[in-house]
């Protein structure tokens, strides 16, 4: 019934001690109103031996395929795994820098053609690698060569730099944005140390750039430069005064393509002062030039001028003696000699100017000369609040002529007084001694003839206006004055003066500070003082008298000169010329006390006359006269040419009657 409700169905089931299945299909009608059902029954005995067949055929068939597994394990380990194992064991050696391992897979199967190709790979590596270590080699070699190189270039920069320092060049690098970069210790001396800072504010203190800058034109026109620029002190950081220097600026080129400048700069403050003074010198070099032509016209000059003035003062004085003191014509004749002695300073002046004025040189105190002026200067300036007057501790004796010193200082004290216009200032005077250097006089002073060692000066000071710096080397230029026109003659003359003494003035002056002057004169030694300040002390009156010859070309002077000594009391003997002279002292027929000769005479001048006579008789004192300075002559006492003593025409009977005292006590 459940089978016959459910078509197709299986069941199991247990009959007479057996099992079976049975399922039951309905069969179609055969005859109408008839069907009928079909029951397969199968017995489950027989299903049972064939089911535990099946399972023992299954469980044969799964040993075996086990049995064949495990084989095929074993085989596959042999020859699939191992080589695997290998290669990763060679490739982790590989890994670890180990480039010499390789896979030892001698097959020819996938595996010995991976190993081969793994191999391959291998050897590749390791030659690539080897050259990697070779190349790195070779760049580490590189390294250390270029290392060297540089430190060798640096070790050479610094020592080109330490030169450029030691040679006073102040080196700096500057970029485009005018910024310094880099600086040498010569530059940091003079600029200070402002690393960053812009080149025009840091040396000129201005906030742009300056005008005279080359820097854009070096920078993007690649051009060097020269030029210069000039420092005042209101610029400067480490210095006090204005300097000027010289740059040249080269372009270099940085790393990065683009362009700065490097400057080489030099102080040339000394050199362009060396400039200024060469300048100077020569345009007093080209003064005194000009005035060699002048120099021979106003000796040639001086010389008629003085000899024609000698016979009139020397008749003037010789009158004088022979008239009484009190008559009209002692009045006359006394205001005729005083005019003769103004009218013989035109010839003065004028060699006063060229250095070559007569000196009638005596050893005397300076501080007596300046006494003297300010004597005079008392009555003639009222305006000055007070004169200070110190004198030397011991007299400055000094060879000078009196009258031409007195010049000088009258001519130093009137610019003095004046300097001091309606205030009431003061004026200092003093004295002393000291080591100078020709070097550090004027150069209106510097000459041959001036030496270093020491010299007597006296100090002039005043409280006046000043003198510009700029007008200081202009002061002893002739009409050069700051007053009215007609001035200024003054100190051109005293030039002159003191060349001819070899002596110096020297000046030091500020506006509104006052005014220094030293006049400077070689002092006498200590020995010659000694012996001044004895002869003064031992002084005696020596009586003239004897057989003196005079000689000169010139029949006026022979005439008044002859006169003269006879006053003196000589006997006086006359000759021309130097020849006449010469053959006077060669007859021997009379003992001559002295010999007066001029100089400028025509065939044989006095000095050839001179050593002619002393190989005669060279104990014959002998004076030499000229309307020329002394020292326009080279007089060598080693040479024979040395006077015994020398006038300075025109001479007075003063003037003569000194020196043949002078001449014949000694």
């Amino acid at each position: 019934e459940i089978l016959l409700a459910n078509p197709g169905q299986v069941m199991e089931a247990h009959f007479l001690g057996h099992d079976y299945l049975i399922s039951a299909e309905r069969l179609p009608s055969m005859q109408a109103n008839m069907a009928g059902s079909m029951f397969l029954v199968h017995s489950l005995d027989k299903l049972t031996v064939v089911k535990k067949q099946l399972v023992m055929q299954f469980l044969l068939i799964f040993v075996t395929s086990l049995v064949v597994g495990i084989a095929v394990i074993i085989f596959l380990t042999g020859s699939i795994l191992q080589p695997v194992q290998q290669l990763i064991q060679t490739a982790k050696l590989v890994s670890t820098g180990d480039l010499n391992s390789r896979v030892k897979i001698d097959s020819k199967d996938e595996f010995g053609l991976l190993s081969k190709h793994f191999n391959i790979m291998t050897s590749a590596v390791q030659k690539a690698d080897n050259a990697l270590k070779q190349h790195s080699r070779d760049l580490e070699q590189q390294v250390k060569m270029r290392t060297l190189s540089l430190q060798q270039k640096k070790e050479q920069l610094e020592g080109y730099i330490s030169a450029i320092d030691n040679i006073g060049v102040g080196l700096c690098i500057i970029d485009a944005d005018y910024r310094i970069r880099t600086m040498n210790k010569t530059f940091i001396s003079w600029f200070g140390d402002q690393h960053g800072k812009t080149c025009h504010n840091m040396i000129m203190n201005q906030a742009t750039p300056c005008s005279q800058c080359k820097l854009k034109d070096v920078i993007e026109q690649r051009n060097i430069a020269n030029y210069q620029f000039t420092r005042s002190p209101d610029h400067q950081i480490t210095r006090s005064d204005e300097h000027t220097f010289e740059i040249v600026a080269t372009p270099i080129y940085n790393s990065d393509g683009t362009t700065a400048n490097m400057g080489m700069i030099r102080d040339i403050t000394r050199q362009k002062i060396k400039e200024e003074e060469k300048l100077e010198t020569s345009r007093h070099e080209e003064q005194l030039n000009k005035l060699e032509s002048l120099k021979t016209m106003a000796g040639a000059i001086a010389h008629r001028f003085n000899n024609a003035m000698m016979a009139v003062q020397g008749n003037l004085d010789l009158m004088l003696l022979t008239l009484p003191a009190d008559s009209n014509e002692f009045k006359m004749a006394s205001d005729a000699a005083q005019a003769a002695r103004g009218a013989s300073q035109v010839g003065s002046t004028m060699l006063s100017y060229v250095g070559q004025q007569p000196m009638k040189l005596q050893e005397l105190p300076l501080e007596d000369i300046v006494r003297a002026c300010i004597t005079a200067f008392q009555n003639r300036f009222q305006t000055f609040s007070s004169l200070k007057f110190t004198p030397p501790d011991q007299p400055l004796y000094c060879s000078m002529d009196q009258q031409q010193i007195k010049e000088v200082i009258e001519s130093i004290l009137t610019n003095a007084f004046e300097s001091l216009g309606d205030d009431r200032g003061t004026i200092e005077i003093t004295f002393g001694t000291d080591y100078f250097t020709v070097d550090s006089f004027p150069l209106s002073f510097q000459n041959d003839n001036l030496k270093d060692g020491m010299y007597a000066f006296c100090r002039i000071k005043d409280s006046g206006h000043g003198i510009s710096h700029k007008y200081l080397s202009r002061i002893f230029e002739p009409f050069y004055t700051t007053k009215f026109v007609g001035r200024g003659l003054g100190l051109a003359l005293t030039v002159g003066i003191m060349r001819s003494h070899r002596g110096v003035i020297t000046f030091d002056s500020s506006p509104e500070k006052g005014t220094t002057v030293n006049v400077l004169l070689p002092s006498l030694s200590s020995t010659r003082q000694t012996m001044i300040s004895s002869e003064n002390n031992q002084k005696k009156t020596v009586q003239l008298s004897g057989n003196i010859l005079l000689v000169d070309d010139e029949e006026m002077v022979l005439e008044v000169g002859r006169r003269m000594l006879e006053v003196l009391g000589f006997t006086v003997h006359t000759a021309s010329d130097g020849q006449e002279a010469i053959n006077r002292i060669h007859q021997q027929d009379i003992d001559f006390c002295a010999i007066v000769l001029d100089i400028s005479m025509p065939e044989m001048n006095g000095i050839e006359a001179m050593k002619a006579i002393r190989k005669i008789n060279p104990a014959l004192p002998v004076v030499l006269s000229s309307g020329y300075s002394e020292d326009t002559f080279s007089f060598k006492e080693d040479q024979g040419t040395k006077p015994d003593a020398f006038l300075s025409k025109p001479f007075q009977l003063s003037d003569i009657r000194h020196s043949l005292e002078k001449l014949m006590a000694s």
